[in-house]
Order: structure tokens, then C-alpha cells, then sequence
């Protein structure tokens, strides 16, 4: 697997978890095969559950994951990952008639796989990193990108803003979220937008200029060049080949 420019070579029943938004492949030697289960998943569900209850900075349980996997977690599948990952696919296809149904089991099987990851990192020192004030400035800054870009695709989201909000300096939150996350925060931050727009795509009456400027891009041109910087492939080929592969 290529997972946000890292090779990563993947063992028999290994697990391999991707953090949203992270830009990734896979491949197989020609001469060898190779068979997995695939899941893919909102995070948003799982952000609303609190890790740590605080008015001011809670901590969520898929933000304090997101902030140990540094784009991707990787461990050996425990016997309840083999059960539950297997578990959660025929649901996926179950009828009409049963899917809101199948759809609170799949939710229930996600948070037991999250929590079996969580419990991966028990005793390592790090996991209590999102309970000091850099952790919960992260989390909370997270959080609020993810709030105000649901609810408002083309607010131009500054970093002066959460600054403001925690009380710090913008400076220092662009430092220590470089520092624990590994991205700059306005790469972060460029991430969400660049998702948001490649829902969009699938509107082939939406140009690329109208979608740029739903995200709070001024032009095609800014937007096309960032989503190169961030996908790896124009959006225009990406377009092409996201509407092949639906029809």
C-alpha cells in the first residue's frame, strides 16, 4: 500500500486502518494474489462520543485515534477484529426493508472495532497525550473544522479563528498541530474542502468553477491546482474517471 506517500507492505491478517481524507492505493505483484476485506466509513458518528467530558475542549474517542495514527494505524488482527470486520460487510447489502436496522448494527460493530483499536494503544504513555492542553487544543481544533465546514462548505475557515477561540496564538497552534498530527494545519484544513468537493463531483451539471467556489475558492484555477497538491491528479481526470467508474 502507498499510504499518504509512505510504502507500507501489508503481512497476512494484518488490519490496516487509514485516517480520512488520507490519499492512498494498493497494488499486487502480477504473479501473486492477494484477497481483503474493505470498509469505509464517516468518522462523524463517532466524533460525538466523548472520551474526556470537558465544557470547553472535550476530546472525542475518533479524534484521540486520529491524533496516535499519524494517517494510517496498523496492527495484527485480534480475534474480535476478525470477527467484527467480517460481521459489518452483509450488512452493508442488507434489504430495504431492514436497513435502518442493519444500519444501528453496522454502527455498533464500527464503535467495537474503534474501541479495540483504542485499547491497542492501553499503556502506551502516548495515549494520554490528548488529555494535556496541546492533546485537547488539537481535538478542539478538529472538532471545529469539522462543525463549520458541514454546516457551511464555502466559509473560509482561519486559523486565526480556533486560535481566538482557545485563547492561544495562532502561531503556536499551527506549531503544535504540525508537531502532533504531521501536517500543516492548513493542509488539514485543505483536505476537508478538497473531500467536500469530490461529493460534488458526482453533479455533472456542477462545473469545476461553480464547486471551487462552494468550497470558498475564488477560481478553477486555485481550486484545480489544489486539488493536484492534494489528490495527485487534476480534478478534470479525476472527474473523468470518478463518472466512468459509476455508470
Amino acid at each position: 500500500m502507498d499510504i499518504a506517500g509512505q510504502s507500507v507492505c501489508c503481512a497476512p491478517k494484518d488490519f490496516v486502518m487509514i485516517s480520512p481524507y488520507t490519499v492512498h492505493s494498493f497494488s499486487v505483484p502480477e504473479d501473486e494474489e492477494c484477497s481483503f476485506y474493505h470498509i469505509q466509513f464517516s468518522p462523524r458518528l463517532f466524533s460525538q462520543i466523548a472520551l474526556i467530558q470537558d465544557t470547553k475542549n472535550p476530546v472525542s474517542l475518533i479524534h484521540s485515534l486520529l491524533f496516535h495514527f499519524h494517517f494510517f494505524h496498523r496492527q495484527a488482527a485480534t480475534e474480535d477484529i476478525r470477527r467484527i470486520v467480517p460481521s459489518v460487510i452483509p450488512l452493508y447489502n442488507s434489504p430495504a426493508s431492514n436497513r435502518s436496522i442493519a444500519s444501528a448494527e453496522i454502527n455498533v460493530l464500527l464503535l467495537q472495532l474503534l474501541i479495540e483499536i483504542f485499547h491497542y494503544y492501553n499503556g502506551d504513555e502516548t495515549v494520554c497525550s490528548p488529555s494535556t492542553a496541546p492533546g485537547r487544543y488539537i481535538s478542539f481544533t478538529m472538532d471545529f473544522i469539522e462543525k463549520n465546514i458541514e454546516k457551511n462548505y464555502e466559509k473560509k475557515i482561519l486559523i486565526q479563528d480556533i486560535a481566538s477561540c482557545l485563547r492561544i496564538s495562532a502561531r503556536y497552534l499551527g506549531k503544535i498541530f504540525s508537531s502532533y498530527m504531521h501536517m500543516p494545519l492548513g493542509s488539514y484544513i485543505n483536505i476537508y474542502h478538497i473531500h467536500n468537493a469530490i461529493g460534488m463531483m458526482e453533479d455533472p451539471d456542477l462545473s469545476l468553477t461553480e464547486i471551487a467556489g462552494k468550497i470558498g475558492l475564488e477560481d478553477s484555477q486555485h481550486f484545480s491546482k489544489l486539488f493536484l497538491h492534494v489528490i495527485g491528479t487534476p480534478p478534470s481526470q479525476y472527474r473523468k474517471q470518478f463518472l466512468l467508474r459509476k455508470t
